[in-house]
């Protein structure tokens, strides 16, 4: 029978499978049912009832006695464990369905199946729990493990090394630190694999902490650490922000003499990234040219996007530069970032340059691009071409997002047609798209300087308090200018004949209005500035309000003189 050879030699004190006893040629059936022949070709029995353990032994055998590195029983096997988990998942966790007693007892059979008569050996258990880990199977994986142990079977740290891979793969830092605590339990040393794959468990979920707890650890029990070790926690510090213990990593490494890498310089470049560290940036990636390292793709766009962050524009281009003559070549990530970095430097011609350059080596800009490009020109004073773009991006079939809308809004301040504003209100919200603060505020700032709307900007402002968003001083400050503005533009039309006294009705109410937001704003904790005061000042005026215009004057003296 399978296996039965073994499980009577099992230690005293073992639990045994009952499946055990089953006739050969049934267990697969009846716990799977007969759709897993044709799910499981690998795993049919062999003619004459042969036990497949038995066959895949002989078959595994050489001239000289030894076995092949993996059977197809051995395959069945994972093949088996992985319906079975499939099947049990369905109404419980698959945890809860492992540790029952019947499912564990259908592992125990397909693992002696897969073992043959001698009972499982540490290379195919070592083979199976691979496989298991691969798969990212890690619940499967451990009640394996378990069943190994529970049957006496040794034990040793390439099992749970591949225990804790698979822990590694599904980021699952906190079993990872269980199953170490298990190894120190059963007396299993660690080692180096088994450390790693719990470090990078922990560089998965930005466990940081832990994961310079565990190369702590490393180093008082004289483990050796490899440079896989300190790359996979450096780069669980760039995840959890940590740069400067990055850097201190990266040093320890040279101090230590462990081999450096590009892997390992990228984690510390993109760490100092997130930080806007450019400087260190740039001087990591010297560094590493001195070492006779190439900095591959991704690290250049890292220090790139660090020079963006940084407003280091001449390096970005530099390094961009040299990409495109020596390699490696650029993508559009690179371009993207070097366009941002036009932007926060307010170089709208550079960022046309690069979107004209990026169509010519035959790379299409995508949104990113655009809202960079738009952006840049909204801020280098370059409106109409920044709205160019906007039309430009859509005719390419490129739907806007928030970003790009708001930075064409804010371009249309700028423009010679600030009344566009209007229009690319209606089209983003039938676009399904929220308006948010810089929205608003970017609406009614472009609407401001229309004269004529300020109607207008006061519904928008009521709007976006109905949607809970509050304004501020920006946008305080737009519809109080909008107001003045609209009484300067009525009072020059009007100049001169007898309706100037039908619209005095309407100055007064501009007046009323802007002494109004001033109370609003002081309600919400915001401090009016000299635009704030100049605005109502203007509109009162045009309101003939004497007395208003010293109140405003004498607040504006208290605050800034």
């Amino acid at each position: 029978m399978l296996g039965r050879s073994w499980v009577q030699s099992a230690p005293r004190g073992a639990p045994r499978c009952a499946c055990a006893e089953r006739p050969a040629g049934h267990h697969l059936e009846g716990i799977l049912g007969r759709s897993f022949r044709k799910k499981a070709a690998v795993g049919r029995l062999p003619k004459g009832g042969r036990s497949s353990g038995a066959a895949a032994e002989a078959a595994g055998r050489t001239k000289s006695g030894g076995s092949a590195p993996a059977s197809a029983s051995e395959e069945r096997a994972v093949q088996a464990l992985l319906l079975l988990s499939a099947k049990a998942k369905e109404g419980i966790g698959e945890a809860e369905a492992l540790t029952t007693s019947g499912f564990a007892e259908k592992i125990a059979f397909l693992l002696l199946d897969s073992f043959g008569k001698r009972g499982p050996d540490s290379r195919a258990a070592t083979r199976l729990l691979s496989r298991l880990a691969k798969d990212k199977r890690s619940d499967v994986a451990l009640a394996v493990l378990q069943w190994l142990k529970s049957f006496g079977a040794e034990v040793n740290v390439f099992h749970y090394g591949a225990v804790m891979n698979a822990y590694a793969k599904g980021g699952e830092w906190m079993k990872a630190f269980e199953l170490l605590h298990m190894m120190v339990q059963d007396r299993v040393g660690t080692n180096t694999i088994t450390q790693n794959a719990a470090i990078s468990a922990c560089e998965r979920n930005g466990e940081w902490l832990k994961a310079l707890s565990l190369l702590k650890e490393m180093v008082r029990a004289r483990v050796e650490a490899s440079t896989i070790t300190y790359s996979a926690t450096i780069s669980a510090c760039e995840k959890g922000g940590a740069w400067m213990k990055a850097l201190d990593l990266l040093n320890a490494m040279v101090t230590a003499r462990v081999e450096t890498n590009v892997i390992t310089y990228s984690a510390v470049i993109s760490a100092c990234e997130k930080q806007k560290k450019a400087d260190i940036a740039l001087a990591l990636m010297a560094e590493m040219k001195q070492r006779f390292l190439l900095p591959d793709l991704i690290l250049c766009n890292a220090v790139i996007s660090a020079c963006e962050k940084g407003e280091k524009l001449e390096d970005a281009l530099s390094i961009l530069a040299e990409m495109e003559e020596k390699g490696p070549a650029p993508n559009r990530i690179s371009y993207n970032a070097a366009i941002s970095a036009c932007e926060k430097c307010k170089q709208p011609a550079r960022a046309l340059e690069l979107l004209q350059h990026m169509q010519t080596r035959k790379l299409q800009p995508d949104l990113i691009s655009y809202s960079a490009a738009i952006s840049a020109c909204t801020k280098g004073d370059k409106a109409e071409q920044a709205l160019i773009l906007f039309a430009q991006m859509q005719e390419m079939s490129l739907k806007p997002d928030l970003i790009c809308f708001n930075a064409a809004l804010s371009a249309c301040e700028n423009s010679a047609t600030p009344e566009r504003a209007l229009d690319l209100l209606a089209q983003m919200r039938a676009s399904s798209f929220k308006p948010d603060l810089v929205t608003y505020t970017a609406a009614i700032t472009a609407l401001s300087f229309t004269g004529h709307t300020s109607e207008v900007t006061l519904e928008l402002l009521a709007d976006m308090q109905q949607q809970r968003l509050k304004p501020n001083l920006i946008t305080y400050n737009a519809v109080i200018r909008g107001i003045s503005s609209r009484q300067r533009s009525t009072a020059s039309d009007v100049a001169g004949s007898e309706a100037v006294r039908t619209e005095r009705a309407t100055f007064a109410q501009g007046a009323k209005e802007s002494l109004q937001l001033l109370e609003d704003m002081q309600e919400r904790d915001l401090e009016p500035d000299v635009i704030t005061y100049d605005a109502a000042v203007s509109a009162c005026e045009s309101a003939e309000l004497p007395e208003q215009v010293i109140k405003l004057l004498a607040k504006m003296e208290r605050i800034y003189v």
